[in-house]
């Protein structure tokens, strides 16, 4: 890894994980001196998240983190409920019998860990499920936008996937969309995974309400 890819890591994964928050000034100083790195590769590191959206420059303000928007969260859990119900469709139109075995796997590692209380590990099989699919659904171009919009999304689903019953029903959803998958329906499973992104919409929505009015 070069030191701009090493400084782009770091100061990308800090606005996602809310290290830095949203609306906060940066200076390149302190940037350079906390990430250990010059200022020329810090300049095209953040050049680089100016032009990916996680940072801006205001005229009033100079260089800050990008606020979050209820718009952005609108739009881009619209359009990677497409993408993923896309993804879910091949993936399951195309299914291999060493897939089937993987989704058996992941479903059965899901209903352990929820029967156990598990929540964590749930999460994260759910997650496994998202990845595995879409690196194994056999569209080129569909994996790589969804992986470029997920990292915008983790900034608001970091606030939204701990809301009260969320746990639970993404749990139902995810049995949902497995199900599907595992009897052979493409139609199913894209239904059923676009239904689940936006209803993963309307939490980090409520999500991003709930944190503005904290703000102000």
């Amino acid at each position: 890894m070069s030191i701009r890819e090493k400084a782009y890591y770091l100061l990308r994964e800090a606005v996602i994980d809310g290290s830095l928050k949203p609306g906060e000034r940066l200076v390149e100083d302190s940037l350079a001196a906390q990430y250990n790195v010059s200022r020329t590769p810090l300049r095209e590191a953040i050049h680089k998240l100016e032009m990916e959206g996680f940072l801006q420059r205001l005229p009033s303000r100079g260089l800050v983190v990008a606020e979050l928007s209820g718009k952005e969260v609108e739009e881009l859990y619209q359009v990677r409920g497409y993408l993923e119900g896309l993804a879910a469709h091949e993936f399951t139109r195309n299914l291999t019998p060493d897939n089937r075995n993987m989704v058996s796997t992941l479903r059965q590692n899901v209903v352990y860990y929820h029967d156990n209380g598990e929540q964590e590990k749930v999460l994260e099989s759910c997650k496994q499920l998202h990845r595995f699919v879409r690196e194994n659904c056999g569209h080129k171009i569909c994996r790589e936008y969804i992986e470029k919009m997920d990292l915008h999304i983790a900034r608001y689903r970091r606030l939204g996937v701990r809301q009260a019953g969320r746990v639970e029903q993404a749990y139902q959803e995810h049995l949902q969309i497995m199900d599907a998958m595992l009897v052979g329906d493409p139609q199913a499973a894209e239904e059923t995974m676009r239904g689940h992104v936006l209803n993963s919409a309307k939490v980090a929505f409520e999500a991003i309400k709930a944190y503005i009015q904290q703000a102000e």
